[in-house]
C-alpha cells in the first residue's frame, strides 16, 4: 500500500519528488564528506604528534642554565626517558609591529 502511494505521488509532483531527493541527497554527500574530513584531522594530528616526537613536560625560565647539573639530574631520575635543552631566540618587545600601521611597541 505504502509503495502504491509513493508512486502516485511521484507521478503526481515529479518535479518536487525530484527536488526534495536531491536535497536529502545532497545533504547527505555533504554530512559524510563532513565526517570523513574530521576522521582525516584528528588521524593527521595523531600521526604528527607521534612522529614529531612532542615533549611531555616543558619549562621555561630566566637565568643562567648549568647544564652539567640537568645532564646528572637526567640520568639519575629513571622517569626522565631523554632530554633536551634549548635556548630560546630572545626578541625585543620594541621590534615587534601589529596591524598596517601599528607603530612599535614601548615598553614600560
Amino acid at each position: 500500500m505504502l509503495i502504491k502511494m509513493l508512486k502516485t505521488d511521484f507521478l503526481k509532483n515529479k518535479v518536487i519528488t525530484a527536488a526534495l531527493f536531491s536535497f536529502i541527497m545532497l545533504s547527505a554527500l555533504l554530512i559524510a564528506s563532513g565526517t570523513n574530513m574530521l576522521t582525516e584531522l584528528a588521524n593527521s594530528l595523531n600521526s604528527l604528534f607521534t612522529k614529531s616526537d612532542v615533549p611531555h613536560f616543558v619549562q621555561m625560565h630566566a637565568g643562567d642554565i648549568d647544564q652539567a647539573d640537568i645532564a646528572e639530574f637526567a640520568a639519575n631520575n629513571s622517569m626522565v626517558k631523554s632530554n633536551q635543552t634549548v635556548e630560546m631566540v630572545h626578541i625585543d618587545g620594541l621590534n615587534l609591529e601589529m596591524g598596517k600601521n601599528a607603530s612599535a611597541e614601548k615598553t614600560v
